[in-house]
């Protein structure tokens, strides 16, 4: 039946969707897998920002490997992975203690910026 799928995309009801999430895992056949939000976020692949698409764009570019703006094949600090969007949102932070990590790449689940966004689009969906 899903061979070659690594993925599922379902649209559930709340209550349903409430509860797949709780359990966290759901065996489909013969396999498990894990359950989590499919959440769609708008993002420019010129600037790395969110909610928003390259053609509309008027922001500086930035590439996800040092958050610098040059071009990624052009990188001398090819070992330093930065994250553009978590070094603007410090430049915002005055208190080092709150200032949130840099070190990852702009399409890491790891971005603290990415999971904010994530979660706002969650909060804002009509369930």
């Amino acid at each position: 039946m899903f061979e070659d799928s690594r993925h599922f995309v379902v649209e559930v009801s709340p209550n349903l969707r409430r509860e797949l999430l709780a359990l966290k895992k759901i065996k489909i056949q013969w396999s498990m897998y894990r359950v989590e939000d499919f959440v769609a976020v708008t993002r420019c692949l010129k600037s790395l920002g969110f909610r928003q698409t390259a053609k509309f764009c008027q922001k500086q570019q930035n590439y996800s490997i040092c958050a610098g703006d040059q071009y990624w094949k052009d990188c001398d600090s090819k070992q330093s992975i930065r994250c553009a969007n978590c070094c603007k949102a410090n430049t915002y932070i005055h208190e080092k203690n709150k200032k949130t990590n840099i070190n990852h790449s702009v399409f890491s689940k790891e971005c603290s910026r990415l999971c904010r966004i994530e979660a706002l689009i969650i909060s804002k969906s009509d369930y």
